[in-house]
């Protein structure tokens, strides 16, 4: 758990010269970074003489099967060729997409935390998720009743709480008034340790935030952790911020950030690629 809130730290310190940047020069610049790395790493774990072999005879064999393509049984085993060097330019190339796939998901994760949703605005509304361990010693509904939520003077709770005990959940609907102060709310029960803290973000807040602060339970749930978890002894399993998903546009369409930077990632690939003498 610490390497990866150490990691989180790190790539905040790293990407801080970009954050007061709008969301899509960010966008492009971390794209062009991410794929100079990846071709970098690819060509390096890769056996890129066994990749620009493959890749001519495939070529290769595509040319004879249609200057050749009336003589049938050349014509077929120029098709067999061709599925060989495929496969064994997949077999080339498979190795070393799974060493970068790695890096690519932790730089998926990290523009989640930072470019996926739109941060709250005063005057918006918002719902408030809490999801409650249940002992099974204690009735479903007392142990929601106990729950207590409080807020910083710039948020504003405009409902009471909605407690469901089946599944163990309370919402409830606030309000941002300010984005001048400190935005955050704070739920407690009875013989917590102490109260379980969500920061909002709100307005013009360019740094990591995550709609939902849990547990930890697995080691996927400590991997995709954009903010520190809720202490194991506490209560409270999670608390969830409904933010918009984000999109940005690109030309006439709109993509969320990751897509869009699949996309800048493929097209700096292309550009890119014939000037490092990769072969992919």
């Amino acid at each position: 758990m610490a390497i990866f809130s150490l990691l989180n730290h790190l790539i905040d310190f790293l990407i801080s010269p970009v954050h007061q940047l709008d969301p899509v020069p960010q966008l492009v610049l971390l794209s062009l970074v991410s794929t100079l790395l990846l071709l970098f790493i690819f060509k390096k774990v890769s056996n890129q003489e066994s990749i620009k072999l493959h890749k001519n005879k495939i070529f290769g064999n595509f040319l004879e099967i249609a200057i050749y393509r009336d003589q049938f049984r050349r014509s077929l085993i120029c098709q067999g060729k061709v599925m060989k060097h495929n496969l064994l330019y997949l077999k080339a190339i498979g190795t070393p997409l799974m060493i970068i796939m790695f890096p690519m998901i932790l730089v998926c994760l990290q523009l989640e935390y930072r470019l996926g949703y739109q941060v709250l605005k005063p005057g918006t509304a918002f719902i408030i998720e809490a999801q409650v361990a249940q002992p099974p010693s204690a009735p479903p509904s007392d142990i929601l009743d106990t729950v207590t939520i409080s807020t910083s003077e710039s948020v504003a709770l405009e409902s009471p709480a909605m407690r469901i005990p089946n599944s163990g959940q309370i919402f409830w609907q606030a309000r941002i008034i300010t984005a001048d102060t400190t935005n955050a709310i704070s739920l407690s029960l009875p013989g917590s340790p102490e109260p379980v803290v969500k920061n909002l973000a709100v307005d013009n807040q360019t740094g990591r935030f995550t709609p939902e602060s849990r547990k930890m339970s697995s080691l996927w749930d400590i991997i995709v952790s954009g903010e520190d978890p809720i202490p194991p002894e506490s209560a409270i399993n999670s608390i969830r911020i409904t933010y918009a998903p984000a999109e940005y546009r690109f030309f006439q369409w709109t993509f969320s950030p990751i897509i869009y930077f699949f996309i800048l990632t493929l097209l700096f690939g292309l550009a890119v690629k014939p000037f490092m003498k990769v072969n992919i």
